[in-house]
């Protein structure tokens, strides 16, 4: 981009530069509340002294453990790791030590695996045994937000010898498992922090830790944050007014939205700057309508985004 800035603070939906200037910022998955959202900061406030560092089974932990086995039935056991690149990392060792051939399904989750990773470390080929990921957030883009034709597919999905469903980046927090082997739980779901937490079908999935880590072992702060943030978000989300982008520019999906072809991105983050709002320049180029827009800012954003 041409022109330059510098953010000095965040509110809300808004990032603040040097200059006192405020752009809307569409280009976070844990955006959706906002940043700096009170009922969030405060618990933070409240308990970064008591449980900043608890790196053992907490309360919060037990609290999280049941919410997700009431939310995706016992089969499935919760773990967690510090990010995506650690999961892509163990899961492309797994897969280069046992033989097997590692797929990306989804454009904009291969552009990513580029632009962090060297793809020779990526094993594949013509071999029998597969692990396929699938990027959900580009599935759910491509149906228009069609919940029926998205569920169809995912029941169609061919099972390979492990299947892993990537729903980091998906915007909302009702899910389908399907059954399937490991899942990536949306971004939303840990809280404003970066971890992620992976589902293990415990039936289909042997050895897990080989792609996984102990769900304890995330910091009892984050878990805590992340269980406020869940109940936030599954309160507010049914009272959302949605933003219709009537534009050819983007793909959009819901809350979700994307640059239609990504070729010409650098063109539509320096357009939109230019009106205050900030996209994502990085794969996988998901954008995010907040769940805290006011209707003076729907308006603006509605005309804007054309």
């Amino acid at each position: 981009m041409n022109k330059k800035y510098t953010i000095k603070k965040a509110k809300g939906i808004f990032l603040h530069d040097i200059h006192d200037v405020k752009y809307y910022d569409l280009q976070k998955n844990s955006n959706i509340l906002g940043h700096s959202y009170k009922k969030l900061t405060t618990l933070i406030k409240n308990d970064i002294s008591s449980r900043w560092n608890i790196l053992e089974s907490t309360i919060y932990h037990s609290r999280m453990r049941k919410l997700f086995e009431k939310l995706f039935t016992p089969d499935y056991f919760l773990t967690a790791l510090l990010s995506l690149d650690e999961f892509i990392l163990k899961i492309n060792n797994y897969s280069l030590s046992n033989s097997y051939n590692l797929k990306l399904i989804g454009e904009r989750f291969n552009l990513w695996l580029k632009d962090n990773y060297n793809l020779s470390n990526i094993k594949t080929g013509e071999i029998q045994k597969n692990i396929i990921i699938y990027d959900m957030a580009e599935i759910f883009l491509q149906f228009d937000g069609d919940s029926k034709k998205f569920n169809d597919f995912i029941k169609d999905i061919k099972r390979e010898e492990i299947t892993v469903f990537n729903y980091l980046w998906y915007p909302y927090l009702d899910i389908k498992t399907d059954n399937v082997d490991i899942i990536i739980l949306p971004e939303i779901y840990s809280g404003n922090f970066k971890y992620i937490n992976i589902l293990i079908n415990k039936k289909r999935v042997k050895n897990f830790y080989q792609f996984t880590g102990q769900f304890e072992c995330i910091p009892s702060l984050y878990i805590s944050s992340s269980l406020k943030m869940y109940y936030l978000i599954k309160k507010m989300e049914y009272d959302h007014k949605m933003i219709n982008l009537k534009t050819n520019k983007f793909i959009q999906s819901g809350r979700l939205f994307s640059y239609r072809d990504i070729k010409y991105y650098n063109n539509l983050i320096e357009e939109y700057f230019n009106k205050n709002i900030i996209l994502s320049n990085a794969p996988p180029f998901y954008n995010y309508l907040p769940l805290i827009l006011e209707d003076f800012q729907i308006k603006y954003l509605s005309k804007i985004i054309i």
